[in-house]
């Protein structure tokens, strides 16, 4: 998918982080998944689905030699983690990856949505600037971007 920044082309791969992102699944037997290990921008969301809270998209840089630091952080889907490891988790994190962190309030989504923008179309401007952010801060060319995928 290519998408529009600054009316340069920005290719972005179309990827759904269930289906494509481990390289194997553990399956059934709980096995451990291996992710992506080539340096990349990923990016993805929090709070789509929540009625009182706000929309967070954040994109990171990781470096293929971060790759053995993030496993042994033991970073996996949060949906798997106790809020305490996803706290501890991200301090080291964040002081060591490049990253932008964007958060759409409740005022300025209803602003966007009287607008004319739907739930996609404002996910898709929210992760083409956390990338576009995420690029600047790294400046040097990165080849690969990993994003969900949704529907406009």
């Amino acid at each position: 998918m290519n998408v529009a920044n600054n009316n340069k082309p920005m290719n972005i791969i179309d990827m759904h982080v269930e289906n494509y992102a481990p390289l194997s699944d553990g399956g059934p037997s709980n096995q451990e998944k291996q992710y992506y290990p080539y340096s990349h921008i990923g990016c993805d969301e929090t709070g789509s689905g929540d009625f009182f809270g706000p929309l967070c998209v954040v994109a990171c840089y990781i470096d293929e030699r971060d790759y053995d630091w993030l496993a042994s952080l033991n970073v996996r889907d949060p949906k798997l983690m106790t809020p305490q490891e996803v706290i501890e988790i991200a301090r080291e994190i964040k002081d060591r990856l490049v990253y932008s962190l964007l958060i759409l309030d409740n005022s300025h989504y209803n602003q966007m949505a009287v607008a004319g923008n739907n739930l996609a179309n404002i996910k898709a401007k929210l992760y083409n600037q956390a990338v576009t952010n995420v690029m600047q801060k790294v400046a040097m060319k990165v080849d690969k971007k990993v994003v969900n995928r949704f529907i406009f």
